[in-house]
């Protein structure tokens, strides 16, 4: 675990006492220690940095890196901790150009906040024309979208005031100024919500089986085809060849290993005019006489009942047999329903 000697780690941690070299090095230091096993609380106690001042110089000390073919990164040498640690959510481009932006108006941390903030909502929205990617006309662009959109904004004076001492380009400039006019200005379209739903049962939440392929079929494809297994939290399903939906039945859902078939033979019938889907529970336990089994006979698997235990082992149980649906009209089903007074 430990990437350097007892006696560097002493002499890391004396330095960390001492206060000795730049913020930068304390925080290259706190995440040594940190990769060799020392735990942010013991390190408090060596050397008084808390744990959240020791995360901070970490984090910040790695921004401060990622600065290096910038000439704003000598800027931050000193000090400036709390500035980069600020500026962690951002991309390495973003990070250089919110930098030396801050240098240029001289922000203090929680106007930093504000500015990355701003820098991050820029690239959620579709931004009007006449807006860069520039930090400062990430704030101006912030400010004229909620002016757009509620042009008598409480902090309408404070908003525009804002947005015009943070403009990077005249052209967002522009696009300010004009909302001095309210009469000039169209509210900004509203975007429409989100047609959320959410599945609130387990009926609603269907249950994804594999299919094997219809009986009779031969014993290697019964055994060569895996259960599904569905990922939460929407049941996605891969690596399966064959699957199919039903509804979350509680019986479906108390089986542990469930597969589906198609068939048009069952026992003690002639001829069926319609396929049906078997559900068969590969985890049996025992033969019980009020069931059918799947069995294999020479090669083939197919479904049978007996009223006495039989020689043959059991491939799996039925649990469910379906029908297809009679739908008479199924453009209905995509239709809106019709409500009559």
């Amino acid at each position: 675990m430990n990437e350097f000697s007892p006696e560097q780690q002493q002499t890391y941690l004396q330095q960390l006492r001492r206060r000795q070299g730049t913020w930068v090095d304390w925080g290259h230091i706190c995440q040594q220690l940190s990769k060799a096993g020392w735990r942010s609380e013991t390190i408090f106690e060596e050397t008084g940095l808390e744990p959240s001042t020791q995360n901070q110089l970490i984090v910040a000390s790695q921004v401060f890196d990622s600065l290096k073919d910038s000439p704003v990164q000598a800027e931050f040498a000193t000090e400036g901790s709390d500035i980069l640690y600020e500026l962690r959510l951002l991309s390495q481009q973003q990070r250089v150009a919110c930098a030396e932006f801050v240098k240029q108006k001289r922000l203090d941390v929680t106007a930093v906040r504000e500015v990355v903030k701003a820098i991050k909502e820029l690239s959620q929205y579709r931004v009007a024309p006449g807006f860069s990617e520039h930090p400062g006309d990430a704030v101006a662009f912030q400010c004229w979208r909620l002016l757009r959109q509620n042009p008598n904004h409480p902090d309408r004076v404070r908003l525009l005031s804002r947005g015009l001492s943070y403009a990077h380009t005249e052209t967002a400039r522009t696009a300010l100024e004009q909302l001095l006019d309210p009469s000039r200005s169209e509210p900004l379209p509203t975007p429409p919500r989100l047609p959320w739903y959410r599945l609130e049962s387990a009926l609603e939440q269907p249950l994804i089986l594999s299919l094997v392929g219809q009986l009779p079929l031969s014993e290697a494809v019964w055994f060569d085809t895996p259960v599904a297994q569905a990922q939460s939290p929407f049941g996605v399903v891969t690596g399966i060849p064959s699957v199919l939906a039903l509804p979350g039945w509680p019986i479906l859902r108390s089986a542990q290993a469930p597969v589906a078939v198609f068939t048009r033979q069952l026992p003690g019938e002639i001829g069926i005019a319609e396929p049906v889907l078997l559900v068969v529970e590969r985890q049996v336990a025992r033969w019980q006489a009020d069931h059918y089994f799947l069995v294999a006979e020479q090669g083939q698997v197919t479904l049978q009942w007996f009223p006495n235990e039989p020689d043959l082992p059991l491939l799996g149980r039925l649990i469910l047999a379906l029908r297809p649906p009679k739908i008479l009209d199924p453009e209905h089903l995509v239709e809106p329903w019709q409500i009559e007074e």
